[in-house]
Parts: C-alpha cells; structure tokens; sequence
C-alpha cells in the first residue's frame, strides 16, 4: 500500500488457517486521515495481473524455513492439532496454483476488494456490525481514541463507540 501521511497508510496481512484479515497501521498521527487515505487508494485501484500474481505468492508467504528447529516444531504440532495437515496444505496450495493462470483472475480479485478490505476498514463499505468475530482495536493517547470515535460515529453511525481501557485495568494482585 502507498505511504501517506508523516509515516504510513498501514500493512495487511491473511491468515487463511483462521479465516482472518488483518489491518495493521503503527505511529499513525491521525487514524482517521490514514484510513481515509488507505481506503482513498482501494477505491482507485484498478485490476492488475501483477496484483494477482502477488495475491498468489502470499498463499506461499507461511514457509517456516528460517525459523529455528524448535519453533518449526511448535508451528508443524500446532497445524496438526489444529487440523491443518501437510494434505491440506497440498490441497490449498494447489488449489492457488490452478487459479493462477485464469485470464479473469485479476478482474476476480479486484470486484472483491471492496467487500474483502471493509471488514478491516471502517468507512469502506458494509458497517463493521455486519462482520461477526471482527476484533478492532486502538493503542493511543486520549487525543488518537477522540479521533477514532468521532470518525467511527461519522461513518458506523452514532452509536459506534470506542471503550477505554488502561493499565490499571489489568492490575495484577499476588498474594
């Protein structure tokens, strides 16, 4: 994604073992402004096959290679525990590999990105209410939740509300 603003527009990242997309924007400041810039440049992104061979790669992007023995262990006891066997792997990876050389893949992957990227964008379409399992948060000062809550409000509707929460709401008591 284009860098906007004084750092940038953010980072997205899948997670097709648990269905999720993920949103991600780090020393933003003004939240709104940078998601408005994001979705700015969704809206005017047009299909393109080099797009399509990169959304291809990212099925590829989960290789344990460079970890350590020990943590490739924990990642591989992990997937089975969780189902995610190497046949399911083969399967997934093959079904990407047999979309890869469809003429229209581009122009398929371009009609979704609207409805794909709203559940990670408020303000890009469908309300985020639509959305079940969807967890949005924001790490800030009081100034970047103001921010949020009156952008949320203008584009979720007035009962869009932000929830403060504080370190001391974590204190932990030992005895």
């Amino acid at each position: 994604m284009d860098s906007g603003l004084a750092y940038n527009s953010g980072d997205t990242w899948q997670s097709p073992a648990d269905a999720r997309l993920y949103y991600f924007v780090r020393g933003s400041p003004g939240l709104p402004q940078t998601l408005s810039f994001a979705i700015d440049v969704l809206k005017k992104a047009r299909p393109d096959p080099a797009i399509a061979e990169y959304a291809v790669a990212q099925a590829f992007t989960d290789s344990r290679a460079a970890d350590s023995y020990e943590w490739r262990a924990e990642g591989m006891a992990n997937d089975l525990a969780d189902g995610i066997t190497p046949a399911v792997v083969a399967r997934f990876r093959k079904a990407i590999l047999d979309l890869r050389p469809s003429p229209a893949l581009a122009e398929e992957l371009h009609r979704r990105l609207t409805r794909v990227y709203a559940r990670v964008m408020p303000g890009l379409g469908a309300s985020v209410k639509s959305f079940e399992g969807g967890v949005y948060f924001v790490i800030g000062p009081e100034k970047q939740f103001a921010a949020w809550e009156e952008y949320l409000r203008r584009v979720e509707g007035p009962d869009a509300n932000v929830w403060r929460l504080y370190p001391r709401d974590f204190w932990s008591i030992v005895e």
